[in-house]
């Protein structure tokens, strides 16, 4: 079996994370059946922190996407949740006119494609989109309240300091830094719980989940990394 580049990447660092992993899966290989119902645990659990994760979002989305807590609110709320979602490069023929452009993207004649960057990546609030700079203030919008939610808790989404007692994802996992990964992780779930989408599918429509995904992984793994992630695992 070969593998993509993408998922070459990510055996290698799960090699490190995880030291004993290749020993692991060299003596499983030896019996294909206990092989196989580990792949199938391992898929599972994965499943199900993603649904857990995605249920979660679902509601606390309408408040992240907010610009201003004391002074925003939704109206109509489709026309907040898509201008999200809508890809940076076209964000301002969805502001002239959202209907229109929805019309357009059902028929065909706006095609949102994967490669660009959906505008919840951006921080617009104190900073303008500058096409010739895209990384300029580009992981810094309603991102931030996401990345907290799920690694950090809900209840530091917005930085208040932290009450339960329930460790976080990032205790659980000692997470000491901010990776590409886990910024892609939830730019995905970002998309999914600005979505229509009912149930978890690798697409939602023309856009791509996987390749979503791995745009992102290249954009710090092998094209420009960054240095600063906006304080995302920072109270």
């Amino acid at each position: 079996m070969r593998y993509s580049p993408e998922e070459a990447m990510m055996h290698e660092k799960v090699m490190k994370m995880v030291p004993t992993f290749k020993d692991m899966i060299t003596t499983l290989s030896k019996d294909p059946v206990q092989l196989k119902a580990f792949i199938a645990y391992l898929g599972s659990a994965a499943a199900s922190v993603r649904q857990e994760d995605t249920a979660s979002l679902k509601n606390n989305i309408l408040v992240y996407i907010l610009n201003d807590l004391r002074e925003d609110y939704l109206d109509p709320p489709v026309s907040k949740m898509d201008t999200k979602i809508c890809v940076m490069d076209m964000h301002t023929k969805f502001l002239n006119n959202w209907i229109e452009f929805m019309e357009k993207v059902k028929d065909g004649t706006y095609c949102v494609k994967t490669s660009g960057w959906p505008t919840f990546l951006y921080d617009l609030v104190a900073n303008q989109y500058d096409r010739k700079n895209k990384d300029h203030s580009l992981f810094c919008g309603p991102l931030i309240q996401v990345f907290r939610h799920i690694f950090t808790g809900p209840l530091l989404a917005f930085g208040s300091q932290r009450k339960g007692t329930k460790p976080s994802k990032a205790e659980i996992h000692q997470m000491m830094a901010v990776t590409g990964q886990t910024i892609a992780y939830a730019a995905v779930q970002t998309h999914f719980a600005l979505s229509s989408v009912k149930s978890w599918s690798s697409k939602d429509g023309e856009f791509n989940y996987e390749v979503f995904f791995n745009n992102i992984m290249d954009l710090f793994e092998t094209l420009r990394p960054m240095t600063r992630t906006c304080g995302l695992l920072k109270p």
